[in-house]
């Protein structure tokens, strides 16, 4: 699953609180698995609903975040990168579950084919 908090700057997507933010968003999209953007933004949080709790936070930060993107990506196993630098990633889903390979899964992900 990808859930994509998006700021407008590096300065807010570095920032702990914020990171932490889209972290508890993911953990709880992989704990209720919503089946859209929508649901994801109406799942409860901190006494509220993300939704809501991203409207605060833009208050809070001064700048406009938004929770960009959300989607679910069902597979076998999954092979994650992420691009130095934190600005790009990618998941690439597997029919099967081929532990023995990871490396070799990993590198379709960088786009390194072995």
């Amino acid at each position: 699953m990808i859930v994509k908090l998006s700021s407008e700057t590096d300065f807010v997507a570095k920032n702990e609180n914020f990171v932490q933010l889209a972290t508890d968003f993911a953990k709880l999209a992989l704990e209720k698995f919503p089946a859209s953007k929508d649901e994801l933004l109406a799942l409860p949080y901190d006494g509220i609903t993300i939704g809501d709790k991203v409207t605060e936070q833009v208050g809070v930060i001064g700048e406009k975040i938004e929770l960009a993107d959300y989607e679910k990506l069902e597979a076998e196993m999954v092979a994650p990168y992420i691009h130095m630098g934190n600005k790009a990633g990618v998941l690439v889903g597997f029919n099967k579950v081929l532990a023995d390979k990871y490396d070799e899964l990993r590198s379709v992900a960088m786009q390194e084919l072995p």
